[in-house]
């Protein structure tokens, strides 16, 4: 059976070098006094997540997504990002409980795929 790939692989797979560049970073600036902070935000309300050219197995589609309510609203995330450079913190993210979605996504890896199927 052939293993497809879901349309968000390529936009994942940019998030996740991300990470790894901002920890190389941080971890290569500290010595000089230099910080480094991550943005991860929850879902926001731009054009972005409605709108997004997706590229998938068939080729590029677009990605037609409803916006839930609650969602964050650029403002905030910005509020985020300046209170965790102000703090000095590596991660900035409304996202509280990431580090243990992490692990369990880790421990098993379709646990983070509902979404995407």
């Amino acid at each position: 059976m052939e293993q497809q790939s879901s349309p968000v692989t390529p936009y994942v797979t940019a998030k996740a070098a991300l990470v790894g560049l901002a920890r190389s970073l941080a971890g290569c600036t500290r010595a000089l006094g230099v910080g480094v902070t991550l943005l991860c935000p929850s879902l926001t309300a731009t054009a972005f997540p409605t709108s997004a050219r997706m590229w998938g197995p068939s080729g590029p589609s677009r990605r037609t997504m409803r916006l839930p309510e609650g969602v964050d609203t650029p403002e905030r995330v910005a509020d985020q990002m300046i209170e965790a450079i102000r703090a000095g913190r590596f991660l900035a993210s409304a996202v509280f409980d990431l580090a243990p979605r992490l692990a369990a996504w880790a421990a098993d890896p379709d646990a983070a795929l509902p979404a995407l199927r």
